[in-house]
């Protein structure tokens, strides 16, 4: 990896340019009905979260990001490398939560689970990720790297009921059993990265990485009650079936074919104007720069064109149907995005034709 970007990424230099491209994939993903992340209704936030996510994927795929950044700004370039991070990280996004997604739900409910709870210190640390611990000891430094994605085939298990790890009472008790065996095994108090947290749940809970869960449902209920499934717990056949649109060992290659088939049905029935807007509109121009490109009178006429080109996305999008449950809606929502990108890709292709 080019040695000058790694120590970009390493410095508060690459805060204020990946903020900037966050504001950008903000906007895109608002576009497409895709929400990054639900742990706050603020949109600051939403906004240091979102920069947070694409600085770890940064860091994550810095030799790819490197290699195009040296090729786009090298010549001057900075909108088309901030395009493509914008693009690069959706999708990557997207991938993960097809793959993974149970994980990452269930990351973001404990950590809002703890951070609204008064007993827990709750720190967020930007980049890094959030913390938590269960002492008034003030000046804690967070958990060594060295004590991170460890094994806990030696730990002891939490003897919460399985049906109970949804329930704020549980994850408070699953927390507090954390806090309380790293003690035992590290011997000193640290912060405790909430991401640590949620992978000793996972080790202790396999079944997690399979439920459901409904992230409305967070507050308090009866003793002995079940928590954010639906209300109750899925019969194994009826998780299965409802993972089938986003199973990797199922459906991914049958899915993705498909929706690549809606695609060009959908880019079948827009017309040449509407498919050209939808490229440059992609291109992060504004109204009035498409304008200009295409030499039409103003914003107003784009405006027509992108509205009609949309009802048409609508339109065939209509033909995949809604997801399995409403648990599902973010299924849902990552496969609009691939739908989205596909019908994208091909008004690219035809428009780079058409320039030949």
């Amino acid at each position: 990896m080019n040695s000058g970007f790694e120590t970009w990424v390493s410095s508060a230099a690459c805060r204020e340019p990946l903020r900037q491209c966050a504001k950008q994939v903000i906007r895109r993903a608002n576009d497409l009905a895709l929400q990054l992340d639900d742990s706050s209704d603020n949109s600051d936030d939403y906004l240091e979260s979102v920069t947070a996510l694409l600085w770890q994927f940064v860091k994550e795929h810095a030799d790819s990001v490197a290699e195009k950044a040296a090729a786009l700004l090298a010549g001057g370039d900075e909108s088309s490398f901030m395009a493509y991070l914008t693009r690069a990280f959706l999708s990557d996004c997207v991938d993960k939560r097809r793959t993974d997604s149970p994980f990452h739900a269930y990351y973001r409910h404990m950590r809002a689970v703890i951070s609204r709870e008064e007993r827990f210190r709750y720190l967020p640390c930007g980049f890094e990720g959030s913390y938590y611990a269960c002492s008034t000891e003030e000046s804690l430094d967070r958990l060594p790297e060295r004590w991170c994605q460890g094994d806990f085939s030696g730990w002891s298990r939490s003897s919460v009921p399985y049906r109970d790890i949804h329930g704020n009472s549980g994850m408070l008790a699953l927390a507090r059993h954390f806090w309380d065996e790293s003690l035992r095994q590290i011997l000193a108090e640290y912060l405790l990265p909430i991401r640590e947290l949620v992978r000793f749940v996972t080790f202790s809970y396999p079944m997690l990485v399979t439920a459901v869960v409904d992230h409305g449902a967070d507050t308090e209920r009866s003793e002995g009650a079940t928590y954010g499934v639906a209300d109750h717990l899925l019969p194994p056949e009826l998780v299965a079936e409802a993972w089938s649109r986003q199973s990797r060992a199922l459906e991914f290659d049958v899915v993705d074919t498909q929706l690549e088939s809606l695609a060009r049905e959908c880019v079948a029935a827009l017309t040449g104007r509407q498919k050209l807007v939808l490229d440059l509109y992609d291109q992060e121009l504004t109204l009035e720069e498409i304008a200009r490109r295409l030499d039409e009178k103003g914003p107003s006429n784009i405006h027509y064109h992108l509205k009609a080109a949309r009802s048409v996305l609508k339109q065939r999008w209509g033909l995949w149907g809604p997801p399995v449950l409403r648990e599902f809606a973010e299924v849902d929502e990552e496969e609009f995005f691939l739908f989205y990108e596909t019908v994208i890709s091909f008004c690219k292709r035809e428009s780079e034709g058409r320039s030949k």
